[in-house]
């Protein structure tokens, strides 16, 4: 995908920045979410309050109505009247005293009816009421009353405030309407003596009437007694739950989040407590209902954030890409430079005024740094030309003058003519680069010339195949390679020495190889050759500006010149005798060796 680490670093910074700008947006998502909920929390806890502290009023008024009936001492007095009687009695038959206190009770209750009725009965089942419910009293009314007056009786003495509040079905009315109901004793407020039992009744139809809103539809409201008992459920099928009541709730508003017991899904609730009468209203939501819409715009939101980047990461890429491609081709390029090939190719018509800068820029160095470094190559040739050995010289003419002596024409004729044409090949001014051929010429000129010397001790081997006119390479690369096998490995040697000089060139590459039967060097001596070898760095470059006759400036010249990937390898004389083949290669058992090998293989 990626072609070079300034594209991972453009690629991944933007994505660096992006995760930053999603991060900083989803923070912000996350905060407008709160924020949203918040605000439908509180809107959620207006509601609920509005209706606990309408429905705290509605109870007050109906405990106020209530205590003012006990309180009232014609009422008190006509049942007091009756218990001391001790007789079950009807007002039905005193018409007159049953109005007057129907009038006591009207003006209780007032002209606007605020309640729906006031009714007053004894355990004897005397029965008083008013108000705008229509009764219809069987003939067994009295012993409904008894029976409700026992039950009255006993929630009372229970209750601490003297007061109790319940729903229950309409007294001598419709069996099917749901009545809020508020109990009092009716009581000598100086013994504690009870003559009778006052309710104060509101149909929850009508008291819910102006206090409960219009429910969306996404929204549930329920009202529980302080009892528990669910008083009110916006949905009908919402009429048998009861889990939305807290049995441990207090005076006061809390909030929420639970998990609905059927479907298991996240629910906001919304909880007051009348501080009196303990009424809990209870405002559920659904989450997940509660920000559909915001859901939906977030979501909206997020895949379109999601293309966004997606389609900035793809034209980020290709702005990436077409920046980075012609630094590709300079790499590309500049690997492929050798001192024959001092130049970089990068596309002329890149609309990248700065590469096309960069481009002007490197042909200009690279033109004078070609001058400098054949130069270099020039003067380094001329350095190896004055350090050749004038011992060798010296022996090469005491040679010819012992041909001479033994009057053999033939033999100095040949030896003049090897070592002019050596010494020309060596010190002759003209081109730098000459061909595999023309070294493998010179060497074998250097061998008989040290054949003529050593006569039978020495013999030579050169082994050619392929088109070795074809390989271009510096000046006096092989020569000193089988001039180094005289110098150590045959120093002190006994024996015949032994050299085999092998060229071999084809489709993925050439090589030539030297390989002596001489004494070989240590193998910490190799190691460490191996070692400066494969050094490119500034030691390599110091041995060669220092002009080294050595195998070590022999790779360096060969690096700076040729196109192809150059190799070397260096082993032991034993290594290379197992690797040939044909006939047997002549040892003896003083023979230790080295191989060296040199090769360049195509570049891509």
């Amino acid at each position: 995908m990626f072609t070079s680490n300034l594209q991972k670093k453009i690629f991944y910074s933007y994505l660096a920045l992006m995760a930053v700008f999603i991060l900083f947006i989803t923070v912000i998502s996350i905060y407008l979410l709160r924020r949203e909920e918040e605000i439908y929390l509180h809107n959620m806890e207006n509601v609920t309050i509005g209706i606990s502290n309408q429905l705290e009023t509605n109870l007050i008024n109906m405990n106020r109505i209530c205590l003012q009936v006990c309180l009232n001492k014609a009422v008190y007095e006509a049942f007091e009247e009756i218990d001391k009687e001790g007789a079950e009695r009807s007002f039905e038959a005193d018409s007159y005293l049953k109005k007057k206190l129907q009038e006591e009770l009207l003006g209780i209750v007032g002209p606007d009816l605020s309640v729906g009725k006031v009714c007053v009965y004894n355990r004897g089942g005397a029965y008083l009421s008013y108000g705008k419910y229509y009764e219809k009293m069987g003939v067994d009314y009295q012993e409904v009353l008894l029976e409700r007056y026992a039950l009255m009786e006993d929630a009372l003495q229970e209750a601490r405030s003297g007061k109790r509040v319940y729903t229950d079905t309409e007294l001598f009315g419709d069996d099917r309407t749901e009545i809020l109901t508020l109990v009092r004793f009716v009581k000598n407020v100086v013994n504690g003596r009870v003559v009778a039992v006052a309710e104060t009744q509101l149909r929850v139809e009508e008291l819910l009437k102006n206090i409960v809103p219009e429910m969306d539809g996404t929204a549930r409201l329920f009202i529980y007694t302080q009892d528990g008992i669910l008083m009110y459920a916006s949905e009908e099928e919402d009429r048998d739950r009861d889990f939305y009541f807290d049995y441990a709730g207090e005076g006061g508003y809390r909030r929420t989040e639970i998990r609905n017991r059927e479907s298991g899904g996240k629910e906001l609730v919304s909880l007051a407590v009348g501080e009196k009468y303990g009424f809990q209203v209870v405002y559920v939501e659904a989450y997940g209902r509660m920000f559909r819409v915001i859901g939906s715009f977030v979501r909206i939101f997020i895949v379109l954030l999601l293309c966004i980047c997606g389609a900035s990461v793809a034209i980020l890429y290709r702005i990436a890409d077409r920046l980075t491609a012609p630094l590709t081709e300079l790499y590309s390029s500049l690997k492929k430079v050798r001192l024959n090939h001092m130049a970089v190719r990068l596309p002329e018509d890149s609309d990248i005024d700065i590469i096309h800068k960069l481009n002007l820029g490197f042909e200009e160095m690279f033109a004078e740094l070609g001058i400098l470094m054949e130069n270099e190559i020039r003067a380094n040739l001329k350095a190896m030309q004055a350090q050749m050995n004038p011992h060798f010289i010296y022996n090469m003419l005491s040679v010819i003058s012992a041909a001479s002596i033994e009057e053999n024409p033939d033999k100095v004729s040949f030896l003049c003519g090897e070592l002019a044409r050596l010494l020309r090949y060596s010190t002759s001014d003209g081109n730098c680069f000459v061909t595999l051929r023309d070294e493998i010429a010179h060497t074998e000129c250097y061998c008989q010339l040290m054949k003529a010397r050593y006569e039978e001790k020495l013999e030579y081997h050169i082994a050619v195949r392929g088109e070795t006119d074809r390989i271009t390479m510096p000046k006096m690369i092989l020569q000193p390679i089988v001039e180094n096998c005289f110098k150590h490995g045959f120093a002190r040697k006994e024996g015949i020495c032994r050299i085999w000089i092998e060229a071999e060139t084809g489709e993925e590459g050439w090589y030539f190889s030297v390989t002596d039967n001489g004494t070989g060097i240590k193998d910490t001596a190799v190691e460490e050759l191996k070692t400066v070898l494969e050094s490119n760095g500034a030691e390599a470059v110091a041995g060669m500006q220092e002009g080294g006759l050595g195998l070590k400036n022999t790779i360096l010249r060969l690096r700076f010149s040729c196109r192809e990937t150059i190799y070397c390898e260096i082993g032991r004389f034993d290594d290379w005798k197992k690797r040939q083949k044909g006939p047997e290669v002549p040892t003896e058992e003083t023979d230790r060796g080295t191989y060296v090998r040199i090769g360049g293989r195509k570049s891509d």
